[in-house]
């Protein structure tokens, strides 16, 4: 990988990162790549528990697969990966992955936080 792309992908997990501050995860905030514990766990972020964050900007659509690269732990056992499409000329294009039991599981506790 060129370091346009390190570079590319460092960005987007700090504006992942951001997103999350803004929705509530102070403590949100891209890990750095020697701290080895959260890359073997395929997190890009820090302080976004209970979600496992992965975040992948390319080019071209990344796959949904991406998600498969998250190892769940105690501290953080809601994989979710979140994908952006980024090719020049192209609308860019963003979206969030996370397993369909996991959903189901996010659903039910909004709908018992309404009631």
């Amino acid at each position: 990988m060129g370091k346009s792309s390190r570079r590319k992908g460092a960005n987007y997990e700090r504006e992942v990162a951001s997103f999350f501050k803004e929705m509530g995860w102070p403590d949100a905030k891209r890990h750095l790549e020697y701290q080895t514990d959260e890359a073997e766990e395929g997190r890009d972020l820090d302080g976004t528990q209970p979600l496992a964050v992965q975040a992948k900007c390319w080019a071209k659509t990344p796959s949904i697969s991406a998600i498969e690269e998250i190892l769940t732990t105690e501290e953080y056992p809601i994989p979710l990966a979140i994908l952006k499409r980024s090719k020049t000329g192209e609308k860019p294009l963003e979206v969030a992955v996370m397993f369909l039991s996991d959903f189901k599981m996010l659903l039910s506790a909004l709908l018992e936080s309404a009631k």
